[in-house]
């Protein structure tokens, strides 16, 4: 256990060990908390605290998580030297999720066809090869690499609750096994950007001058894609780019961290980068 040596608002936090903690033996704590004192700095700038770290005498570890930095810019004084080791560990827990959040609060994402279209815009095989350097792997499951994944057609005790459910349920959840559009090809894009206009027709949505507007009103698709980091920019714009080709006006507003965290506690936004 750890007790707080001293802090900084805003700046750093120093913790110190516990020496007569009374849990110490505990089978639970045996090999962890090995450390004396712990510093945790913060940063309110992803590039303020790589550029910290590139110097050295900020982080003995650290966690990266930008696949164009671990691929080109790790070439560093202190790489060179020895003083800074990098490595990859094959991962044992569930994987975090990175994906785009659609607001399904509002009436605009409330159609799953919507939702399936906008889906099928998205060209992950291109971006995981021109922006991503082929480090991911694309997920499939809110709770991948744990016992929860969704995996194959349902069975057992899972599709003997679902039952109970069935009416309710897509059919296609009891015969066809959840498979994400693949971009392999210029005509496999081609289909499945045909596929998201058609999903989108179904849906009530038309293209009318090389703009999709809602069939009955007319009112024009509009998505707006909330970040908080210029990142997202270069991350975001290809599935932009997609987007305006089957006529919708999307864009992307990037704000500061405080903003960012107002407007998704009040759900004040379309979708997220």
């Amino acid at each position: 256990a750890y007790k707080i040596a001293s802090f900084k608002p805003g700046t750093e936090i120093v913790w110190q060990r516990v020496r007569d903690y009374w849990g110490a033996k505990l089978p639970v704590k045996i090999g962890r908390e090995n450390f004396d004192r712990q510093r945790f700095s913060y940063f309110l700038d992803d590039n303020a605290s790589w550029q910290a770290f590139t110097k050295g005498g900020f982080e003995d570890f650290r966690v990266e998580s930008r696949a164009q930095r671990w691929a080109v810019e790790y070439t560093f004084p202190a790489i060179k030297a020895g003083d800074v080791i990098k490595a990859e560990y094959p991962t044992t827990s569930p994987e975090p999720m990175q994906a785009y959040v659609m607001n399904t609060r509002r009436p605009l994402f409330q159609d799953v066809r919507v939702r399936q279209a906008l889906t099928y815009a998205y060209d992950f095989e291109s971006m995981n090869r021109t922006i991503f350097f082929g480090a991911y792997t694309r997920t499939d499951s809110y709770f991948e690499g744990g016992d929860l994944a969704s995996s194959g057609l349902p069975q057992g005790k899972e599709l003997e609750i679902l039952q109970q459910y069935r009416d309710k349920l897509p059919p296609e959840l009891f015969t066809q096994e959840f498979k994400l559009p693949v971009y392999t090809t210029p005509q496999s894009g081609r289909e499945n950007l045909r596929k998201a206009y058609d999903l989108f027709k179904q849906a009530g949505w038309v293209n009318r001058g090389g703009k999709l507007v809602n069939e009955k009103t007319g009112e024009p698709f509009r998505i707006e894609f909330l970040g908080n980091d210029p990142v997202d920019e270069r991350v975001a714009g290809p599935l932009i780019d997609n987007l305006r080709r089957l006529g919708i006006d999307a864009t992307l507003r990037i704000v500061d961290d405080s903003q960012y965290t107002n407007r998704t506690r009040a759900f004040d936004f379309d979708m997220l980068a």
